[in-house]
């Protein structure tokens, strides 16, 4: 969960970076530079996303093996 927030940190701090420089508050910086820095802030976005979702997923998971055992010790098939 860290990791996937420390991404999606990094992708909004370098797309607000690439719009400063379009709009001309950091002076010389060329348009390949931009528009590389924009794919990398997207990649770096995408990454973050999918971290998040991996995690969901796994949660689900547990949520559902859980549950399972929790069913079976109501019905009484796990008595000790």
């Amino acid at each position: 969960m860290k990791i996937s927030g420390l991404c999606l940190l990094i992708g909004v701090l370098v797309l607000l970076f690439v719009a400063f420089s379009k709009f001309g508050l950091v002076p010389s910086v060329g348009a390949n530079t931009l528009s590389m820095m924009t794919l990398l802030a997207v990649a770096i976005s995408c990454l973050g996303a999918l971290e998040l979702k991996i995690h969901r997923r796994n949660r689900s998971a547990q949520r559902r093996t859980a549950n399972t055992l929790a069913s079976a010790l109501r019905n009484g098939a796990l008595r000790s």
